[in-house]
């Protein structure tokens, strides 16, 4: 039976008791919803769903057809706030960790906490009410971080969950790195210690947890362990955790003196994510195979599927106009000829807006000193910055660009907001940090496919809907190494890479009225 003969080609949104916006389900949508519902046999589900298929809607349809409660998972409180004004008709809720709620008392209910204030664990509290709201509500809506801490301490915002969706799962290795990695201070590093130990371990070294060992029992040496403050049972926590960690496991100082552990492969945290949790629905626009196989137990089957692209590909083509290939040890003169490259595809598109990514700040800054059009573009000089300038940017006149690293996914930009964006260094992972260096040695293809994952999700900030029209052009050489077999294996269908050797004119401009 297919979804042209099933039950669901005749489904609607309105039958599952989707907001009246969502008028009727797409094909690759019904074909989703039957995959899931009458196919998929094992406890976790992954889809690669291309962008305007409509994986939101199709997540919700799929919680009510299955009549359990589901708990939606995002990373950014951007994404968070999309998805609840869309669903909170239906009674979705949202909850955060408690620093975001506002206590009476305290200032923040994580201040009230730690003061003991009187409201805790009550409904006048506004953390304790939410997280009630959350129990009582068979839709929950948060983020990876507070999912993954609260769950540790039983939460009952997440009791009885019988699916938990995954949204921009091909971010799930950030995630759950960030959750299991252990961070010492540089101030804790003298104080648990006679002597700080950086500079006395060495790449490989096991002495960390002899070092670790010593510390943790130095403190639990001042009484009963809990008699400790917070700080210092936190502290002893996570000396803990560094006695028990293994080869798995990498070190790194930062320029504070502060340390960092992080696990280089992360299946058994995805395990933990999923554990208790009957279904699991994992997807994205750019969620490979190869994603499911760095993520998943080797010892947990999975059911996986990937759409084509719904919208034409004619309007949204990616080129690769052969400049230089760079790297760490490039030039001035390479990045002059990447950077004039780029003013000759802004100067042919005067007219309508462009982003320009550049990967890093510092490429940024070589960007808005040599380009020609540097009066032209919008651009933050850090992450702290980016509201400020997305702002800018869209209230900015025709001709206007955006130059960052900061939105290569997770923001969109549909319509005239943006009609092409320009990369001007091929997006192969940071490896001057330690984990993701022994992630490219010990994983085969690690780095392709990164660079691949990023090219994907870049084009996909200006192409929401079969209207859009956005250019994508790609001016590192380095991008060649998508173009044969193995780097389109880490590419989704239909995904393809032009090369041309001068700049293509411009395709019509949308109209406003688009």
């Amino acid at each position: 039976m297919t979804a042209t003969d099933s039950i669901f080609e005749s489904l609607t949104p309105a039958d599952l008791g989707l907001p009246p916006k969502f008028v009727s389900f797409r094909l690759p949508q019904r074909q989703a919803l039957e995959w899931l519902t009458e196919q998929c046999e094992h406890q976790v589900s992954a889809a690669s769903i291309p962008t305007g298929v409509g994986k939101t809607s199709l997540a919700v349809a799929y919680t009510r057809l299955l009549g359990v409660k589901a708990v939606y998972l995002v990373a950014t409180k951007a994404l968070e706030a999309q998805v609840l004004a869309d669903f909170s008709s239906m009674g979705m809720v949202n909850v955060h960790g408690r620093a975001n709620y506002t206590c009476p008392n305290y200032g923040d209910c994580d201040k009230g906490v730690d003061q003991s204030c009187s409201l805790a664990q009550t409904e006048s509290c506004p953390y304790s009410h939410q997280v009630g709201l959350a129990a009582d509500s068979d839709l929950v809506v948060t983020n990876y971080a507070y999912y993954l801490w609260s769950k540790g301490v039983r939460n009952k915002a997440f009791a009885d969950t019988g699916l938990l969706i995954c949204d921009e799962a091909h971010a799930l290795e950030h995630q759950l790195g960030s959750f299991a990695s252990v961070k010492l201070y540089a101030r804790e590093l003298r104080g648990s210690h006679e002597a700080r130990p950086n500079g006395v371990f060495t790449e490989g070294s096991d002495n960390w947890k002899t070092w670790a060992m010593d510390a943790s029992a130095k403190l639990a040496s001042k009484g009963d362990v809990r008699e400790l403050d917070e700080d210092e049972a936190d502290l002893l926590d996570r000396l803990r955790r560094v006695t028990r960690m293994h080869s798995n496991w990498v070190w790194q100082f930062d320029d504070r003196g502060h340390v960092s552990f992080e696990p280089i492969r992360l299946a058994a945290y995805t395990r933990g994510l999923f554990a208790g949790v009957p279904r699991v629905f994992m997807m994205s626009a750019s969620l490979s195979e190869f994603v499911m196989k760095l993520l998943m137990p080797s010892d947990t089957r999975y059911d996986y599927r990937s759409w084509p692209p719904v919208f034409p590909q004619q309007n949204s083509p990616v080129y690769h106009i052969p400049t230089v290939k760079l790297s760490w040890k490039s030039t001035d003169e390479d990045y002059r000829q990447v950077i004039e490259q780029a003013d000759r595809i802004i100067s042919g598109r005067l007219d309508r807006k462009g982003i320009l990514h550049t990967v890093s700040y510092a490429r940024a800054r070589r960007a808005l000193s040599t380009s020609a059009h540097k009066d032209r573009f919008v651009w933050n000089e850090d992450g702290s910055g980016l509201g400020a300038a997305l702002d800018r940017f869209r209230t900015s006149e025709s001709g206007s660009v955006l130059v960052t690293p900061s939105v290569e996914e997770g923001f969109d930009f549909p319509g005239g907001s943006c009609e092409y964006q320009i990369v001007l260094k091929f997006p192969f992972p940071n490896e001057t940090q330690r984990v993701v260096k022994e992630r490219c040695a010990q994983i085969p293809g690690y780095r392709l496919h990164h660079a691949a994952q990023k090219i994907v999700q870049m084009r996909g900030r200006a192409v929401r809907s079969e209207d859009d029209r956005a250019e994508l052009f790609l001016l590192d050489n380095a991008v060649k190494q998508l173009c044969g077999p193995e780097g389109r294996s880490y590419c989704p269908p239909g995904f393809r890479i032009f090369t041309v050797n001068k700049v293509p004119p411009a395709p019509p401009k949308i109209q406003p009225n688009n």
